[in-house]
């Protein structure tokens, strides 16, 4: 299955700086969206430090990984897990040495590609969404206050949209030096289309909308651009990162199926 990656962030009109931070490493097939918090631009600094160290530790494992592995994806559910929990201590780390850093944080989501299966990790929220069959799905679970209410039946939906305090996390990357990181395991099918984004742009955009505008377009790179300028026009109210994935056959299997389709007519 061939990948075609593509990512875009802004700062929106309403923040002077751009404290998200995303990669595309099509090498790994390891793709991560971060969105951080902190004052004196140390939200920029948690999520770019959580976004490297990630990739830092899966390549070093994929380097050392042996090619003939029976099932790659046991010890890859382990490895990302690893490499999260790995980010937390280095943004705890330096927050503890840097007082104007203190109190700084992050969230992050992964979503690593190993043959057609998928590991996919995330700790705040930050979304991961898959479009199928032009069906849009959240595959990850905010870990937020409100979010929390919402499951134990305390809010409306209704209230919990209007609420003060959905932005306040439960977990983040930095927030603590024990970190409980939520991970899955998923099957990919060519044609599925996956969408990383921070909550500038769930806020901004419904579900609908981004289900529109990820299927509406066949390059990455332009869904992305609309993704972002949708969510300004809406208001911009917070830095807003997407990344799309488009889950394409390869060149070999596309022809096979061309050619049985020909032979069924």
């Amino acid at each position: 299955m061939r990948i075609l990656s593509r990512g875009l962030s802004d700062a929106g009109l309403c923040r002077d700086n751009n404290e998200d931070s995303f990669a595309l490493r099509d090498d790994l097939g390891l793709y991560l969206v971060a969105d951080g918090m902190g004052g004196h631009a140390a939200g920029e600094i948690a999520s770019a430090l959580a976004v490297e160290t990630v990739q830092s530790r899966v390549e070093r494992y994929c380097l050392a990984a042996k090619p003939d592995s029976p099932d790659p994806l046991i010890p890859s559910v382990d490895i990302l897990r690893t490499a999260v929990q790995a980010a937390n201590d280095e943004v705890c780390r330096a927050a503890g040495e840097n007082p104007s850093w203190r109190g700084m944080g992050s969230t992050l989501v992964a979503l690593w590609i190993r043959a057609e299966r998928l590991v996919v990790a995330h700790v705040g929220d930050s979304r991961i969404y898959r479009i199928r069959h032009h069906v849009i799905e959240q595959l990850t679970e905010d870990h937020t206050l409100i979010n929390e209410q919402l499951r134990q039946g305390l809010l409306s939906a209704e209230e919990a949209a209007v609420s003060a305090h959905r932005h306040v996390l439960t977990r983040a990357i930095g927030s603590a030096q024990e970190l409980v990181v939520d991970i899955q395991t998923l099957t990919a099918e060519a044609g599925d289309r996956y969408l990383l984004c921070t909550d500038g742009l769930t806020d901004m955009l419904a579900d609908e909308t981004l289900l529109s505008l990820v299927s509406a377009l066949d390059d990455p790179s332009e869904a992305c651009a609309r993704l972002v300028e949708s969510a300004n026009r809406e208001g911009g109210r917070d830095n807003i990162t997407a990344v799309l994935l488009h889950m394409q056959e390869n060149g070999l299997v596309r022809s096979v199926n061309k050619l049985i389709s020909k032979l069924r007519r």
